[in-house]
């Protein structure tokens, strides 16, 4: 009796040896996201890959999906390259029943355009009008009225983390500037911005 209860328990270790890969075989799973810009918009036509080599594009609202995706691990990687103007990138979700869900995936450009504005005044606070700047394309314009002034660069330097590059203003030559003239110029020093539409002043 006792031989052959052994025996049993020695089969069903042996059966459940055998047949426990079975458990983990691939399952279909769906493959779900949207791709957006800086400013949250969709992005429509990006080409994506998972880790299996399944691939599909984004459509005009910036989701995408892919269904029969087998695996049999936790969680799945999808990878996008050569989609300009837009870096390379990938990401890594968890499968949870039979979905991996990768949510908004936000996009960053090579550049982007920024508006750098502020206003220059005196020492008592008074707009200084016609004061001389450098573009960051090396074009020039004059303060307004009131000191004012907007410069746009449409090529600012954007890195794979959604940094803008730093922006100055400068090289301004006001000696002709009835307020200040020659050997008595007064203008304050460059500002900078690193983000879109920062406001000087």
């Amino acid at each position: 009796m006792r031989k052959t209860g052994l025996f049993l328990l020695i089969a069903a270790v042996i059966a459940t040896l055998f047949t426990a890969p079975t458990a983990a075989a691939d399952t279909t799973v769906t493959v779900t996201g949207r791709f957006i810009d800086m400013q949250g918009q969709p992005v429509a036509g990006i080409t994506l890959t998972d880790s299996y080599g399944n691939s599909t594009t984004s459509g005009a609202n910036g989701t995408f999906s892919m269904n029969h995706v087998y695996y049999m691990e936790t969680s799945i990687t999808i990878s996008w390259t050569d989609n300009d103007p837009w870096y390379d990138g990938s990401k890594e979700a968890p499968i949870t029943a039979a979905t991996a869900n990768f949510g908004d995936i936000t996009l960053y450009p090579y550049e982007t355009t920024v508006a750098l504005k502020g206003r220059f005044v005196d020492t008592k606070n008074r707009g200084i009008a016609h004061l001389t700047l450098w573009t960051p394309d090396g074009e020039t314009i004059e303060t307004n009225a009131k000191g004012g002034f907007t410069i746009v660069d449409p090529h600012a330097y954007v890195d794979e983390n959604g940094n803008v590059g730093d922006m100055w203003l400068g090289g301004y030559d006001n000696t002709a500037n009835s307020r200040y003239p020659a050997g008595k110029s007064r203008s304050p020093a460059p500002p900078q911005t690193r983000a879109p539409s920062n406001s000087f002043g």
